[in-house]
């Protein structure tokens, strides 16, 4: 791949544990958001994992001159997991199996644009908060979206793919795959039009995972 430019209670909504629970229920038991199917369980893990990945990137010396990358996958038990960061230049790239993973298990691909290197003017800062796309690489150049784009043609799920960009800014904001048309860039009247993603806290810290 390359780039450019907390738990929750199911079979008891109340918390009663009383009766009418189907035999067999586990009225006790609390499904970890890292392991859960619920698609709001699971994006809640995949931000504060996010989340810890924005803070390990700010807090490398060299991330306002290089860009970094992780990803955050299911591994073989269906738990949520970060990889290791992967250090570049004025891009990045790894493999999913040097990320530990394949592409089908990613669920989010997290990753910096250093102002070094993307903030040249105001616009330029602005245009690189979010992913790069066809628009803002140059010709041949694969860019962020193109990545988002071979994860879901290779399997990944595309309700729950998410990209995260550490903008030249230092601020972490998510980009939906589903709405991913409503974040790309464009000209109108010969001003770049941009809609940012919503930002996230760098402060999350991802639920114990069993």
């Amino acid at each position: 791949m390359s780039a450019n430019g907390g738990s929750y209670n199911y079979g008891d909504p109340d918390g009663s544990g009383g009766e009418g629970e189907p035999i067999g229920a586990d009225t006790s038991a609390t499904v970890a958001a890292c392991r859960s199917g619920d698609p709001v369980a699971a994006a809640t893990h995949l931000k504060q994992e996010a989340s810890k990945t924005g803070r390990d990137i700010n807090a490398k010396p060299d991330s306002n001159n290089n860009e970094y990358l992780a990803v955050v996958y299911r591994d073989a038990s269906g738990a949520l997991r970060s990889s290791p960061l992967i250090a570049g230049g004025s891009s990045v790239s790894a493999t999913p199996a040097a990320l530990g993973t394949t592409w089908s298990n990613i669920v989010g691909i997290i990753h910096n644009h250093p102002s070094a290197r993307y903030c040249p003017d105001p616009i330029s800062c602005q245009i690189n908060r979010n992913p790069s796309s066809s628009a803002t690489v140059r010709p041949g150049q694969q860019s962020d979206w193109d990545t988002a784009e071979i994860a879901v043609t290779n399997g990944a799920d595309p309700t729950l793919l998410t990209l995260y960009v550490v903008g030249p800014d230092r601020v972490l904001r998510q980009f939906a795959y589903q709405n991913r048309s409503s974040y790309l860039p464009y000209r109108s009247g010969g001003v770049w039009v941009v809609r940012e993603g919503p930002t996230v806290p760098l402060n999350l810290t991802p639920t114990t995972c069993p």
